[in-house]
């Protein structure tokens, strides 16, 4: 089962260690799940169908069990007892030593190496399994597949007390960047009225400009005044096809 968004207790995640009152070294972690959890009527499925499975009459009073309210599974006479959690749900997982490290990750899939990031009080999600065990004493045990860890920290913050490595040398590491200023975005450039081409070198002073003046295709869209100011004159804008001559015939080209 994934569940998703839930609170690492005391995590063990990296390096195995031998539970007091146990034998073997295991990775272990416990997981606190709030009482509006949208999962928590999931897990109490899959913890009942585990029960029913190993113990169809009833879980016998002593068993061992890896999921229950915290009030009952941690006393008040524990060091680690925070009433902040009363009416929480604690489930246990684990994973013994010869099945290897359990991958943990973060959102990107990118493997944790850094103990330091899946700490006591982080959110994360956790992949696992509930089922009955007949070894030993037996019960019904939580079994630990893998951790993705969100990067957030819960609203109760850290549980194991423990300061950050920014607390721990805050004041002595390398002096803050400031970030840099955002850049505008370029503006788009308005579109331009049509541009009227670069006169040639002007020849002799042109004749008296006709009384109509009709400018062809070739003066892309600009206005005879527009072809003036640009600096030619009726003979070169005639003898280059950009407007008709009196009479409106075009000159022919070679």
């Amino acid at each position: 089962m994934l569940l998703q968004n839930v609170i690492l207790s005391f995590p063990t995640l990296f390096v195995p260690k031998i539970p007091k009152g146990g034998s073997k070294k295991r990775y272990d972690a416990n997981i606190l799940i709030a009482p509006n959890h949208p999962q928590l009527q999931d897990v109490r499925n899959l913890f009942s169908s585990a029960a029913m499975a190993g113990y169809p009459n009833g879980i016998p009073a002593g068993t061992n069990i890896c999921f229950g309210l915290y009030e009952q599974k941690v006393t008040p006479d524990k060091a680690y007892y925070d009433a902040r959690f009363i009416g929480y749900h604690l489930l246990s997982v684990t994973r013994g030593e010869e099945q290897g490290k359990p991958p943990v990750v973060n959102l990107a899939y990118e493997p944790i190496i850094d103990p330091a990031h899946a700490y006591s009080g982080c959110m994360a999600h956790v992949n696992f399994d509930i089922t009955h065990y007949a070894t030993g004493s037996g019960g019904i045990g939580g079994w630990l597949n893998g951790v993705m860890v969100t990067g957030q920290e819960s609203e109760f913050g850290r549980l194991d007390g423990k300061p950050t490595t920014e607390q721990m040398f805050a004041g002595v590491g390398a002096p803050a960047v400031a970030p840099a200023a955002p850049v505008a975005a370029p503006v788009a450039a308005p579109v331009a009225a049509p541009v009227a081409p670069a006169a040639p070198a002007p020849p002799a002073p042109a004749p008296a400009a006709p009384a109509i003046r009709q400018m062809t295709p070739a003066a892309n869209g600009a206005s005879y005044d527009a072809m003036i100011a640009a600096g030619w004159t009726d003979e070169t804008l005639i003898s280059n096809g950009m407007m008709l001559p009196p009479g409106g015939v075009a000159p022919a080209f070679v």
